[in-house]
């Protein structure tokens, strides 16, 4: 019985050695795989730093103005941006803030104004659903929608910062590209003029 406990005390040390052992190499590898990289303007501020992989960008990033403040905070896969970025004025206050997602190419766009408060936003969701962009007074400037390779489609239409209508498009498939078949401009009164 005493032989047995040191066979099975012997058996779970040695599990545990491996364990480790297996957990230190992944550790080591991953080190090795992934490092920091930093770029610095002429004048020794720091301009750019963030993980390499493979020779592409991975994770966390961050861009700097000359001067050093932060102007992005970004993300990527695989040199591809994913996640949240956020852009910055040198003043620190965020500009804009943008959403990009691998699978779907998706983005959301919030665009800040200098004193911080929110700026009319833009939308571009699945790069195949409406897209709608505002003035800055909030009043939408235009609305369509994009195919799933990123050319307009449909219906747009286009506004004046009244409000009123100033030009209403519908975008035909032509091969790889699109073109408006239907073209109806409107003046400021939002009276058909052409």
């Amino acid at each position: 019985m005493f032989i047995k406990r040191n066979k099975s005390s012997i058996e779970n040390k040695t599990n545990i050695k491996v364990k480790n052992l297996v957990i230190i190499s992944i550790l080591f590898l991953l080190m090795v795989s992934c490092k920091m990289q930093k770029d610095y303007y002429e004048n020794g501020q720091l301009k750019e730093k963030g993980k390499i992989t493979n020779n592409k960008k991975t994770g966390k990033w961050k861009y700097f103005y000359k001067t050093g403040e932060l102007k992005i905070d970004a993300q990527y896969i695989d040199d591809i941006p994913d996640g949240e970025w956020v852009f910055y004025y040198k003043n620190g206050v965020i500009k804009e803030i943008g959403f990009y997602a691998i699978e779907n190419w998706s983005t959301f766009m919030v665009r800040m104004r200098k004193s911080g408060a929110k700026n009319p936003e833009e939308h571009y969701l699945n790069k195949n659903d409406v897209w709608k962009k505002y003035f800055e007074n909030g009043q939408l400037m235009e609305i369509g929608k994009y195919n799933k390779v990123g050319l307009e489609i449909g219906e747009w239409n286009y506004y004046y910062q009244n409000g009123k209508l100033k030009e209403y498009r519908i975008y035909t498939i032509n091969g790889v590209a699109t073109f408006p078949t239907t073209i109806k401009k409107y003046d400021k009164d939002g009276i058909l003029s052409n």
